[in-house]
């Protein structure tokens, strides 16, 4: 089964009880299907999807930081879940980052059953990520080195990657 989905619509939860982060989309109004992603799994993510973050959003975050102390509040919220699994989330064995056209990307979390695709478009990339870097800080999962200095290397293109 393949769910595509935008940008905006996924859900992003830390799991305490099995140290894993719970991914989840939208399959109806009632029901979501999930994915867990362990904290290597989700390092190695985080990691290749930072440096593909366009340079203006690499810039713009830098001279953010200097000017802010602190997050900003009110871009990520928390909700509580209203709706159930559809299926019991399986942990994703493989995520792979597919580049597109205008440095857009799709995100492919493969559970070995099904893929969860997210399109995001290249000004969502580095937004995507510090999502991703929030939850995980909550988690009490240090990726602080990877928050704190995004290395994309000018000049180079979105390549697809594989990470297992």
């Amino acid at each position: 089964m393949t769910v595509r989905i935008n940008a905006n619509q996924f859900s992003l939860k830390y799991l305490a009880d099995e140290d894993r982060l719970l991914f989840s989309v939208a399959m109806s109004s009632e029901h979501e299907l999930g994915v867990l992603l362990t904290r290597r799994l989700t390092r190695n993510f985080v990691d290749a999807l930072m440096k593909h973050a366009p340079e203006a959003q690499i810039a713009q975050k830098s001279d953010e930081a200097h000017a802010e102390s602190g997050g900003r509040p009110g871009e990520a919220k928390e909700e509580t879940r209203v709706k159930s699994l559809a299926f019991p989330p399986r942990l994703v064995r493989e995520i792979k980052i597919v580049p597109k056209d205008g440095g857009d990307c799709a995100i492919v979390l493969n559970n070995g059953e099904q893929q969860l695709v997210l399109e995001v478009a290249a000004q969502r990339i580095l937004r995507v990520t510090e999502i991703f870097l929030e939850i995980s800080r909550k988690a009490g999962w240090d990726f602080s080195e990877l928050a704190a200095e995004p290395r994309k290397q000018p000049g180079t293109e979105l390549q697809g990657k594989v990470l297992h």
